[in-house]
């Protein structure tokens, strides 16, 4: 069904509820003071109860207009959600194509307050120390990045140059959330670029170029950046040319690089107890250690379902979604060692002939036996529930960047 949201008991995958907007969610959901918010390519953020699911309130950003410039790479709705929600003190921030920043009142989904950036926002927002980072992909050569106070105001704003050498023309986006840690912020573009930058005063600190080869110059997939970087302990943690690179935070020089596969690795990473957890876009999940970038377990129990997803850590189990309409949940994640990782697998949606998971004990909850439009199915959900945003019709959670990705190789 497309455009549906699931809550699935995050120990048995039971599924609890499921709401239908009827439009492709390309956003992720919040979940914040029992309320699951997310955007839509309606052009609307809804607000739903995280116990039962229902409708709490929808608010529209303004409707579905054409944009000739997102309209080149499938992005065709100019006012559509697709950067995931930020609650912070009772407050929804969100961007949209349209390119404005939307602070809305959590309990009542009213604006408060825009800011128009002057590009398409496919990105989370950041908050820290009472301030909003906001990423904009304005017109080329350069994005743009922003420093506003909690009241919409503008503190500084700094040009974020594109890199479409590349692959010309494809190279303008500015996709990754924000990091913060210690007074900097830390963002990447498309391309290569991986930026430190003085929170306060907006001036870079370092810039690290990252790694690719020049003689593929329409290759994407090994460099693709579409996902923060992970700050720990004074690193960095991202994806770069088919593999895992971890930086000093303080002044951006290698600790370690790791190649894992001649596929994509953008999905994203999670960090938990010296350990970090990474997918590559055709099924392999791997665990690495963070101090040495040595390989301790990997995963294919995906079949040959492709991942378009972060990895995601939940009281000490990690979970994957794949496009086989398959929620993975793997145990024991904190104390995962040598041994490759067992999923267990639940399926929230109808699939025909699964593919079987040899190691696995699969639970299925199919969406057949859920109300169409959310109805608790007991008084109250545990507090175990796991919220999981699918967008069926497209199937890829990350579409955005899947629309430049896929099946790209060397």
């Amino acid at each position: 069904m497309a455009g549906t949201i699931y809550a699935v008991d995050s120990e048995t995958g039971a599924a609890k509820w499921q709401y239908s907007i009827g439009f492709p969610l390309k956003s992720s959901v919040a979940v914040a003071n029992g309320k699951v918010v997310t955007g839509s390519d309606d052009g609307s953020v809804y607000c739903l109860d995280s116990a039962t699911g229902n409708k709490l309130w929808q608010t529209d950003t303004g409707g579905i207009k054409i944009n000739p410039k997102i309209a080149t790479i499938g992005l065709n709705g100019a006012s559509d959600v697709r950067a995931s929600p930020t609650v912070y003190n009772d407050k929804v921030y969100v961007g949209a194509l349209d390119g404005n920043l939307y602070c809305l009142d959590m309990k009542t989904g009213v604006v408060s307050w825009k800011y128009q950036t002057g590009g398409p926002i496919l990105a989370a927002v950041t908050i820290a120390d009472n301030a909003i980072y906001v990423p904009s992909s304005t017109d080329s050569p350069n994005g743009t990045f922003y420093k506003l106070d909690l009241s919409g105001n503008l503190i500084w704003k700094k040009s974020v140059p594109y890199v479409l050498d590349l692959t010309p023309g494809a190279g303008y986006w500015l996709f990754t959330t924000p990091t913060y840690a210690d007074g900097v912020v830390f963002l990447r573009n498309a391309f290569r670029l991986n930026y430190a930058i003085n929170a306060t005063t907006g001036d870079t600190i370092w810039t690290y170029d990252g790694q690719y080869n020049p003689g593929t110059p329409s290759q994407l997939g090994g460099v693709m950046q579409i996902n923060a970087m992970v700050y720990s302990y004074g690193k960095l943690y991202f994806n770069d040319f088919y593999g895992i690179t971890c930086l000093d935070a303080k002044n951006g020089s290698v600790i370690w690089t790791t190649w894992l596969s001649r596929e994509n690795l953008a999905q994203g990473l999670a960090y938990s107890y010296g350990r970090i957890y990474t997918v590559s876009e055709l099924g392999a999940l791997y665990v690495l250690d963070a101090l040495t970038g040595d390989k301790i377990s990997v995963s294919t129990d995906f079949g040959f379902s492709q991942i378009r997803s972060a990895p995601s850590l939940y009281s000490g189990n990690l979970y994957v979604g794949a496009n086989d309409w398959n929620l993975r949940c793997f145990g024991e994640a904190r104390v995962m060692g040598d041994t490759q990782p067992s999923p267990t697998i639940t399926q929230p949606t109808t699939n025909p002939s699964p593919l079987p998971l040899a190691s696995s004990t699969p639970v299925q909850a199919s969406v057949s036996s859920l109300p169409s439009q959310a109805v608790a199915p007991s008084s109250s959900v545990e507090p175990t529930t796991t919220y999981i945003a699918i967008a069926v019709a497209v199937v890829a959670i990350v579409a955005v960047a899947a629309a430049l990705v896929l099946r790209r190789r060397k």
